[in-house]
C-alpha cells in the first residue's frame, strides 16, 4: 500500500502545478518522506524559466537552504545559480567555509556567477582548499569578478602549482581578467596533456571563455596539428575525442 501511494505521489510530481508542488512539499515534511521532499525541492528549483522564480517557491527554497541537510541545501543553491538574490548571496558567503566540500564548491560558483566582489577575500582563502574542485571554482570565481587586484594573487599561486587541472582554471581566469591571448595559447598547450580529463577541461574552457567564436578555428587547428604529429596511438585517440568534444560544443 505504501509503495503504491509513494509511486502515485511521484507520478503526480512530474505533472504538478505550483499549488500541487507546495502541497506535496508540506505532505512530505509531515510524513518525513525525505526522498519525496528532495524530489519536490529539486523540481521546484529547476522547473522554471532561466532567471525567474515564483515568489512562494523562492520562500520555500530559501527556508529549505537553512533547514535541510548539506547535500540538499547545496543542490538547491546549484539549481538557483542563475537567480540573483541578496539572501542567496549572504547564504553563499556565510557557507564558503562549510566543512562539506560540495557546499563550498557551489557557494564559490554562485558568487562568481554574480560577481560578488565582497566575497573576494574569502575566495582567496579557498585557493588553499584541500579539494581541487573547490579550488577550481574559487579560481574561476575570482576570474569572473573583473577586479584586477586579484591578478597578482592568481599569478603567484599559478607559479607554485604543477597541477594541470588547476592550471586550466588559472589560465581561463587570467584571460578573463587581462584579455591577454597568452593565456589562450597556454590553454591550447594543455590540449596536449597526457591526462584526458585535463584535455577535455582545457577544450571546455577554451570554448567557454571565447564564447565559442573568437579563437575557435585557431584552437581547432592547433589540436588537429597535434593529432597529425602524435605517434602514440592511445594519445592520438584521446586527442581525437577532444576534437569531437569541441565540435559538439560548437554546434
Amino acid at each position: 500500500m505504501k509503495k503504491r501511494l509513494r509511486k502515485k505521489l511521484l507520478d503526480k510530481l512530474y505533472n504538478a502545478n505550483q499549488e500541487e508542488f507546495e502541497w506535496m512539499y508540506k505532505h512530505a515534511q509531515r510524513k518525513r518522506n525525505h526522498s519525496l521532499k528532495y524530489g519536490v525541492l529539486e523540481i521546484m528549483a529547476s522547473d522554471r524559466e532561466a532567471g525567474t522564480i515564483d515568489g512562494d517557491v523562492k520562500k520555500i527554497l530559501l527556508k529549505s537552504l537553512v533547514q535541510e541537510d548539506r547535500y540538499t541545501a547545496s543542490m538547491i543553491l546549484d539549481e538557483l545559480i542563475d537567480i540573483y538574490d541578496e539572501e542567496l548571496i549572504s547564504y553563499a558567503i556565510d557557507n564558503l567555509t562549510d566543512e562539506y566540500f560540495f557546499k563550498r564548491l557551489v557557494c564559490a560558483e554562485y558568487l562568481g556567477v554574480h560577481r560578488e566582489t565582497k566575497a573576494i577575500p574569502m575566495l582567496i582563502t579557498l585557493l588553499d582548499d584541500v579539494d581541487d574542485q573547490v579550488r577550481v571554482q574559487a579560481i574561476e570565481a575570482l576570474g569572473r569578478m573583473g577586479d584586477k587586484s586579484v591578478v597578482q594573487v592568481l599569478l603567484d599561486r599559478l607559479k607554485d602549482t604543477d597541477n594541470e587541472f588547476l592550471k586550466c582554471a588559472y589560465y581561463a581566469a587570467l584571460y578573463n581578467l587581462e584579455g591577454d591571448k597568452t593565456w589562450i595559447n597556454k590553454l591550447i598547450g594543455l590540449l596536449q596533456s597526457a591526462d584526458s580529463i585535463v584535455q577535455t577541461r582545457a577544450a571546455n574552457r577554451l570554448v567557454q571563455i571565447t564564447e565559442g567564436e573568437v579563437f575557435f578555428h585557431e584552437i581547432l587547428d592547433a589540436l588537429e596539428r597535434q593529432i597529425l604529429i602524435e605517434t602514440n596511438k592511445s594519445q592520438k585517440e584521446k586527442l581525437q575525442r577532444v576534437r569531437l568534444f569541441l565540435l559538439e560544443m560548437k554546434q
